[in-house]
């Protein structure tokens, strides 16, 4: 396995420990809230390598994916500065097509501009892979923006595996609650989670 380098091992435990004081915060004014869809949400058509047409293929991809992003403070109709925590649980993992059988995880502090149906937000996210994948974590800047209902990401990696890469997916909102000022969206992948590489 690769060895991260010092700096990238720093961000991850930044990103992480952002998480943790977020969580012990939405915690002790909201209770805990929690949402496990596991795999049993939508599953991709394929599991094998796919050419997008820009050029880019994945490496490592998660075709299944949820979680949670918490806003504070609560999200309205009217767009406004907010800080969010995500935190999601990737499986039906591969790399280069070959699959894996455990899951990964992804941290992230992100801050932007949100309402109950769109958000422009931007941060650091730290993304642990499956244990077999066999991969450093992989640290990247990635901005979200929504399009048509959906929410997409995108940023380069600046640290760990694939770092020059592009790390990308996209998600939707299944639900949100309300509650000790802020609010919690339920999210589940609407295309992989992943990186992925210029072949020109």
């Amino acid at each position: 396995m690769n060895q991260m380098q010092p700096t990238a091992a720093k961000i991850a435990r930044r990103a992480r420990s952002a998480f943790s004081r977020r969580t012990l915060q939405a915690a002790t004014i909201a209770g805990v809230m929690a949402l496990t869809v596991g795999t049993a949400g939508a599953s991709f058509a394929s599991t094998g390598h796919q050419i997008r047409p820009n050029g880019y293929s994945p490496t490592e991809e998660c075709l299944n994916w949820s979680g949670t992003i918490k806003y504070f403070p609560a999200l309205t109709k009217t767009s406004h500065n907010v800080t969010a925590v995500l935190n999601a649980t990737l499986s039906n993992c591969n790399f280069d097509g070959t699959g894996q059988t455990f899951s990964g995880t992804v941290f992230g502090d992100l801050t932007g501009t949100a309402t109950k149906t769109a958000a422009t937000i931007s941060g650091n996210v730290a993304v642990t892979w499956p244990q077999d994948a066999n991969l450093d974590p992989t640290i990247a800047h990635i901005s979200v923006s929504t399009s048509s209902d959906t929410y997409s990401f995108n940023g380069t990696i600046s640290a760990g595996a694939g770092t020059g890469n592009e790390l990308w997916g996209s998600y939707d909102s299944i639900g949100q609650v309300k509650g000790g000022g802020g609010t919690t969206e339920n999210i589940l992948g609407s295309a992989p989670f992943g990186i992925f590489e210029n072949l020109g």
